[in-house]
C-alpha cells in the first residue's frame, strides 16, 4: 500500500519523498503529502502495537520496550 501511495505522489521511495519535501517540490500538494505520511504512520503503528482487545500484557510490554518515538511536523511555508 505504501509503495502505491508514494507512486501517486510521483516518488519512488521515502528518501525521494523526503528530498522533494525539503526542496519544496511538493508544496503545491501538501494535503496529499500529509495524507500519505499519515497513512504510513498508521500502518506502522498497526504493525508495532497489538490490538488492545487481543493482546497480552507481555505483548504490550514488548511493544513498549521497542518504542522509538518520533515527531513529524509538516509546516507550510
Amino acid at each position: 500500500a505504501h509503495v502505491e501511495r508514494l507512486a501517486r505522489l510521483g516518488v519512488a521511495d521515502d528518501a525521494e519523498l523526503a528530498r522533494r519535501i525539503r526542496s519544496g517540490e511538493l508544496d503545491d500538494r501538501l494535503d496529499e503529502v500529509k495524507a500519505v505520511v499519515a497513512a504510513s504512520v498508521r500502518d506502522k503503528l498497526a504493525v508495532a502495537y497489538p490490538s488492545a482487545d487481543q493482546a497480552t500484557a507481555g505483548q504490550w510490554n514488548a511493544a513498549a520496550q521497542s518504542n522509538n518515538r518520533i515527531e513529524i511536523s509538516i509546516v507550510e511555508r
